[in-house]
């Protein structure tokens, strides 16, 4: 278990110029490995567990879990009336984890070893587990507040930023359990929210701006194989006297959420002059998730069940959520716009290949590639109104898009041989229950000219 905490806040009170910045930051590469190299093992009883896991703080032991890095900034700008020109605040909040490196965050394997459980007495009904869970959540939480100058800036980022291979295998090895079961499992249970705020009020005549960014970026990989090598048609990695095996890889979506909101207000005589600047940009960027489970030049042999599987899913209330909400009042000129991007592309890949594979099973073999229970959604709302008895202007933009391209496919090639004798061998790739909403909301009130823009956007490409 691994808790971060970065905090950051800064204040700026008076002056005829303020300038205000806070930056929290946690930057981590961390690596939980579990491995068994060149090794001979023979267990005389129980199952053989190789577990490489992160788990963060769990609450009341249940699915909800504290985050495992904190990142909050806070700019406090306060100026005086009449007094103050400039000020402005400046907010950074982010978590970084495994970024910039290609080895896996998480890996529990075997290689290049013998395991064996010798038949008889206590021995049966054992087996060999290997394991690679990662359950990374991170929070990040921006917030900047700038009053009362003739120029007032306010603006407010939150990142995460999650690379992260998760890989379970074996390979170069061979497996003889009594009966027993075999797993070779790889997940990821990412749960991101990032949430910023920025805020910007004067009662002056002058230029108010107010802005907020949050966004999860987290290309994700999780892998589960049993791979050998052809040595002159003969496969090295080899598993028998198992009763089930199984090799299943998974990305369980928990909650990744970005919200970002800025408010921007001049308020004084309704006869003062004066403009409001707002955006808020709310994004999740989950692209390049890939989700691969595999044999490849192996030999696996069971009483029971083969099941080769991969697979993308929701938690259970989980939600992929965008959210970017703004607000302007200006005696002159107000300009608001709120931007939603949510970006999902993974592919889903369960295959069986190889000249010198052998898949046999007295039960059922499944080869199986499956996208469940997606939840997308996206919504981008802002307010802009004009109060000056001089007439004036305000514009208003909401744009939500939530963008799915997925790739899901299953398949067997140059498998020497793929039966089962006591039941049936399934290849399938299918998808289920995908719900996407993208809701856009505007409102603009002025003297002289309003104008808004409202455009929602979903674009799904499966193949």
């Amino acid at each position: 278990r691994l808790a971060t905490i970065a905090f950051a806040g800064d204040g700026v009170f008076h002056g005829s110029i303020g300038f205000g910045t806070s930056w929290a930051w946690n930057h981590v590469d961390r690596r939980v490995h579990a491995t068994i190299t060149d090794s001979t093992i023979t267990q005389s009883a129980g199952t053989l567990s190789v577990d490489a896991v992160v788990w963060d703080i769990a609450k009341d032991n249940g699915r909800t879990l504290l985050p495992s890095a904190y990142a909050v900034a806070v700019t406090l700008g306060l100026g005086e009336d009449g007094k103050t020109n400039v000020e402005l605040t400046g907010t950074v909040a982010v978590n970084q984890f495994n970024t910039g490196t290609s080895s896996p965050a998480v890996r529990a394997s075997m290689s290049g070893s013998t395991y064996q459980q010798p038949e008889g007495g206590a021995n049966q009904n054992t087996g060999l587990s290997l394991s690679a869970t990662d359950n990374t959540n991170l929070l990040a939480l921006a917030g900047a507040v700038d009053t009362d100058a003739e120029l007032t800036v306010g603006v407010a980022v939150a990142v995460n930023e999650l690379e992260n291979k998760t890989t379970a295998y074996i390979e170069s090895s061979s497996i003889d359990v009594n009966n027993g079961d075999v797993e070779v499992l790889a997940a990821i249970n990412p749960e991101l929210n990032a949430f910023a705020l920025g805020v910007s009020v004067t009662d002056n005549d002058g230029v108010t701006l107010a802005g907020s960014g949050a966004s999860n970026i987290a290309p994700l990989s999780a892998d589960a194989h049993v791979q050998g090598v052809d040595k002159a048609g003969q496969t090295d990695t080899t598993i028998s006297g198992a009763k089930n095996i199984t090799i299943q890889a998974e990305i369980a979506y928990t909650d990744i959420a970005s919200g970002a909101g800025q408010f921007g207000v001049q308020k004084g005589a309704a006869t003062w002059v004066g403009a409001v600047l707002g955006a808020a940009v709310a994004t999740n960027d989950l692209q390049d998730n890939t989700v691969t489970a595999y044999v490849q030049d192996a030999s696996l042999l069971a009483s029971g069940n083969i099941e080769v599987s991969a697979e993308t899913t929701m938690a259970l209330g989980g939600i992929i959520l965008g959210l970017a909400v703004g607000g302007e009042g200006a005696k002159s000129f107000a300009l608001g716009g709120s931007v939603v991007a949510n970006t999902i592309k993974p592919t889903i890949d369960a295959h069986v290949t190889g000249a010198t594979t052998t898949l046999s099973a007295g039960g059922n073999i499944t080869v199986a590639a499956r996208e469940r229970d997606l939840v997308i959604s996206s919504g981008a709302g802002v307010i802009s109104a004009n109060t000056s008895s001089k007439g004036g202007a305000v514009v208003g933009v909401s744009v939500p898009t939530n963008t799915v391209e997925s790739t899901v496919k299953a398949y067997v090639e140059d498998a020497q041989t793929f039966e089962s004798t006591g039941g049936t061998a399934n290849v399938t790739a299918d998808r289920k229950e995908t719900q996407i909403v993208a809701v856009a909301l505007g409102g603009e009130v002025a003297t002289d000219f309003s104008g808004g823009v409202s455009v929602a956007t979903n674009t799904v490409t499966h193949t």
